[in-house]
């Protein structure tokens, strides 16, 4: 028996279908002619090609159920956002309506107040959720248009004071301050730095809210004068979820500042904190000037 042979059923005997690659070289051997023949087994390598086909198809088949799933989830946290809204309005109408009737009564003033911020603390949530998907969406584009953050700034905080019970909130903003941007996104970003900043102040700790043009950046700084954030979790403070040990008391989601941070990415600008020991924290957020604009 040659060396190498195997006793027992040949290949294929079991019905298997085997691979085969021929080759055949012809030449001269002497004075005739010769043909090598080379019978090679690739049965191996066409079982992994078929494998590695089959789990294609399965991967496929298991993205395409993925996005169908993240389908469903955007339209039905679309339709959930718009039934909240609805009744959150009526909320809101009837409350000032009964304001309108009771007149300067101080404990109903404060109980309605309290309806107030229920109602703003539940359209900010819904606002954030929103946002937070719209982020995550792989098919996400900017709204860009012309955008005076001037305007924005002082028709927000305004909208924000009548929520803030003592807490004051200071403009210093001088407009206009024009971007190319998405007026939703950017309202969300500044909306959810001033809430942060107010859910951390004192009652006699103003907020600040400041817009600034350098060189060719536009620049907002919101400041509190809150116990700050520590400096071991400033490098992690924009990231999902997280949540400073300082702000174990405060209610808060974990997502506020990290759609920020994306929100600020996308327009190609940035976000940082400087929070000394002790002495409160600034939030900066910068993105470019319009070309062209003020």
């Amino acid at each position: 028996r040659p060396q190498g042979e195997t006793r027992g059923r040949p290949p294929g005997a079991d019905g298997a279908v085997l691979g085969v690659l021929v080759s055949a070289v012809r030449f001269r051997h002497g004075d005739a002619d010769a043909l090598l023949l080379c019978m090679n087994d690739i049965s191996p390598s066409k079982r992994l090609e078929e494998t590695l086909r089959r789990a294609s198809i399965r991967a496929e088949a298991a993205l395409e159920a993925g996005r169908r799933t993240m389908r469903e989830q955007r339209n039905f946290l679309s339709m959930i956002s718009h039934e909240f809204r609805m009744p959150l309005a009526i909320i809101k109408g009837a409350a000032e309506v009964v304001g309108l009737y009771l007149g300067r009564h101080p404990e109903a003033e404060e109980e309605l107040a309290k309806i107030g911020r229920a109602v703003r603390r539940m359209s900010d949530l819904i606002d954030v959720c929103l946002a937070d998907d719209r982020l995550n969406s792989g098919d996400l584009t900017l709204k860009a248009e012309v955008v005076d953050l001037g305007r924005l700034t002082h028709d927000l905080c305004a909208e924000t004071q009548a929520f803030a019970g003592p807490r004051r909130i200071v403009v210093e903003a001088a407009g206009p301050v024009t971007v190319m941007g998405d007026p939703g996104l950017l309202r969300v970003a500044l909306s959810n730095l001033v809430d942060n900043a107010l859910k951390f102040s004192p009652p006699d700790g103003p907020v600040t809210v400041r817009l600034d043009r350098d060189s060719d950046l536009a620049t907002w700084r919101v400041v509190d004068q809150g116990p700050g954030v520590a400096t071991e979790d400033q490098p992690r403070i924009f990231e999902k979820f997280f949540r400073s040990t300082r702000a174990d008391r405060v209610r808060g989601d974990g997502l506020g500042l990290f759609i920020v941070r994306r929100i600020a990415e996308l327009h190609h600008g940035g976000v940082a904190i400087d929070s000394p020991p002790g002495a409160g924290a600034t939030v900066s957020f910068w993105l470019p000037l319009r070309r062209g604009g003020e």
